[in-house]
């Protein structure tokens, strides 16, 4: 079942053609029929040869209580990428419990799986960080933090990384233009839960002023977001965009996460008195550039799991005014709400990424 919102807005005025925006993300949450954003002919291919061991680095996201499957791509040995919304919902939606979800890669019979690292121990908040943990999808929508990082309890992405480039919406433009661009993903709509490949992706890259003016009344950031039409279905959500470079070596440049349409209403004063059938614009993607730095900290991160250790932690937040809750040692929706707005607090991005370096720099901070 697709999701979406339809994002309204109506003004004063005579009678005028309103454009609003549509975001709808490519998760599949109960199976079933499944639609797929596809422009012009399906390009969407199994694997060839060349692109077979590409199976033992990207997999299934999926959560079995909370009926949800995504695509997600090895980035270290036991770190996997995939989708924000995959994992916490959106704003105001009831969050799954992130003990349930695991990471199953490889072809055929060879498959792997592995859940997030902390499960026995009650500690899987820490191991996971994400851009937005509560997805805004009313305007400004915040696509291009759509994006999280899970660290696994087994080492099933071993020797099977890919590497996240760092790089612009407009480089990848370029790439897509030169015909070296490529998406690969799962999709619901296509049987037997392959991987398969899409090589003709168009990246918008230039567009008009009004066009560009809508683009940032409807997303937080465009700097980071990718508008592109390589064909997607559900269950694609978190997959990556890849640049081949010489000898077909891979990069991660994007991450697919939706598909935007727009929709025209005819608006008299206040009163809506026609409405128009969506239209497809491009699905949605975050580019490198939003998170590929993070991918190295995660990887590297000395991540603080014990419960004194997080109580601490809790107690030092409270005194300096960041209201992490009770000092239970339990890191829970306040604690990481306290600790990403710590983070913002000292010109980091709020990704909740609870680490003994960051025990450190709360113990030391002292107000302005």
């Amino acid at each position: 079942m697709q999701r979406g919102l339809e994002l309204m807005r109506t003004f004063a005025a005579p009678s005028r053609a309103l454009v609003t925006g549509l975001l709808t993300l490519a998760l599949v949450q109960v199976p079933g029929a499944a639609t797929a954003a596809v422009f012009g002919d399906d390009d969407r291919r199994p694997l060839p040869p060349n692109l077979a061991a590409l199976a033992d680095s990207i997999g299934l996201v999926t959560s079995d209580t909370a009926r949800t499957l995504c695509t997600g791509f090895c980035v270290g040995r036991r770190t996997v990428a995939t989708a924000a919304h995959c994992l916490f919902r959106t704003a105001g939606e009831r969050r799954p419990d992130l003990a349930s979800f695991r990471f199953v890669v490889g072809p055929g019979g060879a498959r792997k799986s592995a859940s997030i690292t902390g499960r026995t121990t009650q500690s899987v908040h820490q191991h996971v960080v994400a851009g937005s943990a509560a997805l805004s999808v009313t305007p400004p929508i915040d696509a291009t933090r759509d994006w999280a990082l899970m660290r696994l309890a087994q080492p099933v992405c071993a020797g099977h990384s890919l590497y996240v480039d760092k790089i612009a919406p407009i480089r990848i433009s370029r790439l897509a233009a030169r015909g070296h661009l490529l998406h690969v993903a799962f999709h619901g709509d296509l049987r037997n839960w392959r991987l398969a490949a899409s090589r003709t992706c168009d990246v918008t890259s230039r567009m008009t002023r009004s066009a560009r003016r809508q683009l940032k009344r409807d997303f937080t950031d465009i700097s980071a977001l990718v508008l592109h039409e390589c064909d997607t279905g559900l269950a694609s959500s978190g997959s990556p965009l890849l640049s081949i470079g010489p000898n077909n070596r891979l990069k991660v440049v994007a991450m697919n996460v939706g598909t935007y349409q727009q929709t025209r209403y005819l608006v008299t004063g206040e009163t809506v008195k026609r409405r128009y059938k969506p239209a497809t614009v491009a699905n949605t993607a975050v580019s490198g550039s939003a998170f590929a730095d993070h991918v190295l900290a995660f990887t590297r991160a000395d991540v603080l799991v014990d419960p004194r250790g997080i109580a601490g932690l809790q107690a030092a937040l409270n005194r300096i005014g960041f209201n992490a809750g009770p000092e239970d040692g339990i890191y829970g929706e306040l604690t990481r709400a306290a600790v990403v707005d710590f983070e913002r607090s000292i010109g980091a991005p709020g990704i909740g990424l609870v680490t003994r370096q960051l025990l450190r720099k709360v113990r030391r901070y002292r107000r302005p």
